[in-house]
Parts: C-alpha cells; sequence; structure tokens
C-alpha cells in the first residue's frame, strides 16, 4: 500500500508536512517519507526540509544549516540536498545553467547541465557535463523530434519521435532505414503515462512479458512509485507525470513543464510563476494549488481542469454544476502546444467565478425572501427612523446609561463587602465576601449601596439624554440624527424605571432593551419586527411553520 498524506495550513497554501508510504531499502512498505517543511521568516521560500524516514523518495542530502537559497527574482539558485551550488537563469526565469559540486573542488573539472531556449523560452537543447568525462552529451528538441548525442562526441542520432498516441522510436538510431517500432501509450485524467506497450511482431495482441514497454505509477505530487514498475522492455521514455519531461540527469530530478521546473518529491516548483501576480491568494511556489489529484498545469504558467474530469469512461458527464463552476479552460483561445490543454484566460475565470457567486447570491436571496419586506415599525413608538438609529450625543449618553444600568443590577443584589484604604492608609481596594474580613480598623462599605447610587446615576444620564432628544425632535426637527420622539423617550424612561424597582427580570428586561437600542440597527422594536420576518422567511423557504427552536440546525442549503 502506498499513499501520500499531506497538510497545507501555512498562509498561502504552502506545505508544512508530507508523508509518503512505499518500498523501503529493505523491501518492506513503510514510510519511505516523512518530511517537515521549514520557510523564510514571512515568506513562502523554503530554507529547509526534514526528514525522519527512509532514504527512498525525497533525499535529505543536507542536514546542517539551510537548504536552499533564492535570488531577488525568486527562483532557486542552491539546493544542497542535490549538492546544486549555484544556478542561472534568464530574463524569463528559465534555468540557462545548474552547476553541482565535485569530489574534488580544487581539480580542474565541471558537473553542470546548460540550456538552450529560443526567444519564446521553449527549449532547443540540453547539455550535460558529469565530472571526470572530457566531452558533453546533449539532447536537441526540434517539435516532436528528440536528438541524442553521447559525451564521446558520437553523430547526433534521432532518439524518438513524439505523436498522440505516444511515441515513435527507432529499431537502430545508427541506420534508420531498417524502419521504426511504434510505442502507444495509456494515460490516465491527468494525462500521466501509466502504461507503454509495443506489438513488435505484429501479430494483432500484446505479450505482456515482450511487449509492455513501460509501467508508471505515481503518488499524487509526481514522485513514482519504486520496486515494482521498472522498465519492463525497451528503452526508458523520459516524459512521464503529466506528460512532461523528466530530467534526472547528474540526480536533478525536476520535471520541464515549459515556464516553470518542477520538483515531484516536494511537491514544489523551483523557479518563480510567471501569473503569480494572477493567483495572489496562493504561494507561486505551489503546483496544482496543493490538489494534484484534481487540478494539472499544462505549461508551468496555471492550473486548470483536464478536459475529461468529471467523465466517464464513455466521455459521458458525470454531474452537473460541479464541474462547471470552477471551469478553468478557454475553449476560444486554443494556442496551447497541447491540444487536450488549451491556455486559460484568468480574465474570464474570474468572470465565471463572479457570475457564479451572483448565482448563488440569487438562489439564496429567493430561498429566504427579499430585505425589503420589513415595515418602519418605529412609528409605533412615535419616532422616526433616522431617531430610532440615532447617533452623536444621544446615542453616546445611552450607552453610557446602559454601561451604568448593568453594573448597578449586578451590584444591588450583592452582600459582598469593600474596602479602598488598608490599615496604612494607603489604596489597596478588596474585595470580601459576607461580611469582615481580617483585622483591619477602616470600615468597608455594602456593595448593594453602591449600586443603587450607580444605578441611579445611570438612569439620570439616560434621562436626561431623552430630554435633549425631545427637544431636537421639536425645535430642530424629528430627521435630525439626536431627535428622539417623544414615545420613545416615554418607553425609555418606564423600562428604566421598571429596571431599577423591578428586581431581577426587571433587571433582565431593562438590560436586553438598552443593549438592543444601543446596538442593533433600528433599536428593539425593529430586532422584534426582524425576528418575525426570519422566521416567516425560513418557514416559507421549509414548507412548514417555523418559530426559531430549529434555528441551529437550519440551513438554506439542505434542501
Amino acid at each position: 500500500m502506498v499513499f501520500t498524506l499531506i497538510n497545507s495550513a501555512q498562509v498561502n497554501e504552502s506545505l508544512l508536512k508530507l508523508t509518503r508510504k512505499g518500498v523501503t531499502s529493505s523491501n518492506t512498505i513503510d514510510i519511505i517519507d516523512q518530511l517537515t517543511y521549514n520557510y523564510q521568516s514571512h515568506s513562502n521560500q523554503l530554507s529547509l526540509v526534514g526528514d525522519t524516514a527512509d532514504e527512498h523518495g525525497f533525499k535529505d542530502g543536507n542536514t546542517s544549516g539551510n537548504d536552499f537559497e533564492y535570488d531577488l527574482n525568486g527562483n532557486m539558485t542552491i539546493d544542497k540536498n542535490k549538492e546544486i551550488i549555484n544556478i542561472e537563469y534568464n530574463h524569463l526565469n528559465l534555468p540557462t545553467k545548474v552547476e553541482f559540486a565535485t569530489s574534488n573542488p580544487n581539480a580542474f573539472t565541471a558537473k553542470y547541465i546548460s540550456y538552450v531556449y529560443d526567444a519564446t523560452g521553449v527549449k532547443q537543447a540540453k547539455y550535460v557535463q558529469e565530472e571526470g568525462l572530457s566531452g558533453v552529451s546533449s539532447i536537441e528538441y526540434s517539435g516532436a523530434f528528440i536528438y541524442e548525442r553521447g559525451p564521446d562526441m558520437s553523430p547526433i542520432r534521432l532518439k524518438f519521435i513524439s505523436q498522440p498516441e505516444g511515441y515513435i522510436e527507432p529499431v537502430n538510431s545508427s541506420d534508420l532505414s531498417q524502419g521504426f517500432d511504434y510505442v502507444y501509450q495509456f494515460k490516465d485524467h491527468l494525462g500521466n503515462i501509466r502504461l507503454s506497450y509495443s506489438d513488435k511482431n505484429n501479430d494483432g495482441q500484446i505479450t505482456a512479458s515482450t511487449e509492455i514497454i513501460e509501467e508508471n505509477n505515481y503518488y499524487p505530487f509526481g514522485l513514482k512509485h519504486k520496486g515494482y514498475n521498472n522498465v519492463v522492455n525497451g528503452t526508458h521514455y523520459p516524459f512521464g507525470y503529466n506528460g512532461k519531461e523528466e530530467n534526472d540527469e547528474l540526480g536533478l530530478e525536476w520535471l520541464d513543464f515549459g515556464a516553470q521546473n518542477y520538483d515531484a518529491s516536494l511537491g514544489r516548483w523551483m523557479n518563480l510563476d510567471p501569473l503569480a501576480e494572477l493567483m495572489r491568494r496562493h504561494s507561486p511556489y505551489n503546483y496544482a494549488f496543493d490538489n494534484p489529484v484534481y487540478w494539472i498545469d499544462p505549461d508551468g504558467r496555471s492550473p486548470e481542469q483536464p478536459d475529461d474530469l468529471g467523465k466517464d469512461s464513455y466521455g459521458n458527464t458525470m454531474t452537473s454544476g460541479a464541474f462547471d463552476a470552477y471551469d478553468f479552460s478557454d475553449k476560444q483561445n486554443n494556442n496551447s502546444k497541447s491540444k487536450k490543454n488549451p491556455k486559460t484566460d484568468w480574465s474570464k475565470v474570474f468572470e465565471n467565478q463572479q457570475n457564479e457567486l451572483n448565482k448563488l447570491e440569487q438562489k439564496i436571496s429567493a430561498q429566504w425572501g427579499s430585505n425589503n419586506e420589513t415595515n418602519n415599525v418605529n412609528n409605533v413608538a412615535g419616532s422616526s427612523d433616522n431617531s430610532v438609529k440615532r447617533s452623536g450625543i444621544s446615542n453616546l449618553f445611552t450607552k453610557i446609561s446602559l454601561g451604568l444600568g448593568v453594573s448597578a443590577e449586578a451590584l444591588k443584589t450583592s452582600s459582598s463587602t469593600f474596602r479602598i484604604l488598608n490599615s496604612a492608609g494607603s489604596f489597596d481596594a478588596k474585595l470580601y465576601s459576607n461580611g469582615w474580613w481580617g483585622n483591619q480598623w477602616v470600615s468597608t462599605t455594602k456593595i448593594s449601596s453602591v449600586g443603587k447610587l450607580v444605578g441611579g446615576l445611570g438612569f439620570g444620564i439616560g434621562l436626561f439624554s431623552d430630554v435633549i432628544g425631545v427637544y431636537i425632535y421639536y425645535n430642530v426637527g424629528p430627521s435630525h440624527i439626536n431627535a428622539v420622539s417623544p414615545g420613545k423617550a416615554g418607553v425609555n424612561t418606564s423600562i428604566g424605571l421598571y429596571g431599577l424597582y423591578g428586581g431581577l427580570g426587571g433587571a433582565s428586561l431593562s438590560i436586553i432593551y438598552f443593549s438592543l437600542e444601543a446596538f442593533y440597527p433600528g433599536g428593539a422594536v425593529q430586532a422584534l419586527e426582524d425576528k418575525a420576518n426570519h422566521d416567516k422567511k425560513v418557514s416559507k423557504a421549509l414548507g412548514k411553520p417555523f418559530n426559531g427552536a430549529n434555528l441551529g440546525t437550519y440551513s438554506p442549503f439542505k434542501q
């Protein structure tokens, strides 16, 4: 059994931990990767990766200090795990030379990979200098044709010709007149090459023992399973995960996606995403939004959905809506190298997402009803809408009155006592429960008496603020921001008196009322009206009476 477990709770969804199971060096199934990602401060750039598991999978070649360094553009320049001492980049942030440490740094030796691109960034050639060899091996690209030359400077020879169903390879690369073998491939929904086969004897059948060329199986982020899927017959075809070229020379183990290079053992890009500014909520180094079983990245610029995602083996759509809502493909801009994966037009992507959100909002509004159904019930108290939703002096006095009133109600029923000064006459306030404690000579004061004083003071401030509001109502106008109608002032006074002298019930009612008055738009009357309208809307959506009893479990999406 093999699997990958990831944790991407980091800001911008950068990976924090990754665990893989697979075939270990002792030929058993166990954990081969137990990775912990450490990042530079306030950055998505890796500083080091630790691995406490088997040496298979990710190879932790550096156990002291940081593993990685980056240039000012955000491209990785050093990877100590792979003994990469420097990476040079061109103006497109594509690597032009990757230099490796040598076993004898004092000797005149070299160990590097260099790349040549055309003006648009399409790779034309790759040169590999191995340590101790005088010659340089090369791979040259001409569209679908791939040529190879060994380090002995032998003549360049055709190695593969890519074609939509697989590839063509010469029977004898030194003598093309001997013909070619056609190798066909099975690919999964992500474009991963899973099986290569060829009918070499032209009998119309595939003999597994002799005509299956290669089998590949992958972890979600693209690392190959080991131990049971090596090359079976023939030559290894250096394209696999998402159909991308594997750059395994000198232990580099990168996948070339075009605009970026990818490390499948870490699940991250090595150089900067050229469209990073269009995906600011995501790390510019994340691959496929950290969801590689759902998204693909055709050319290393932006994730998008595979064309056949959400379809069965016959091409029929299995569900509607779920895959259409976030369709990242652009059918009108089919200028990709791969016809199956057109380039993404991000302006259309964001427009489609906004349209989907608008549709969702309209659906919710249709279920819950319009917000314009409420009436201006504040006129019941003889006030205008503006006088209820007041601010300024009147609102400030109401909040002061509320705060003092609540404090008073909390203190009035207390039998505790307190003191302010200690025996030396210094400030040393302490609270005592059930009478006198200690041998201090300073007498204590009952909290209940303080509560009465504070409550009366709060009520007086509130009454005074309402008097000012009524004066403004008559002399300036009902629409003034601090105006209070006489009816509203009367309700406030009545509930305030009930709060002071109505015991626990009066205190509770007054606290709720003045809390709504101070903080709920429209005040307490508006709150009751909104509650009634809410129950009415929910009843409409449910198709049955609703009184708020099951409010905690109701959701308009559970229809």
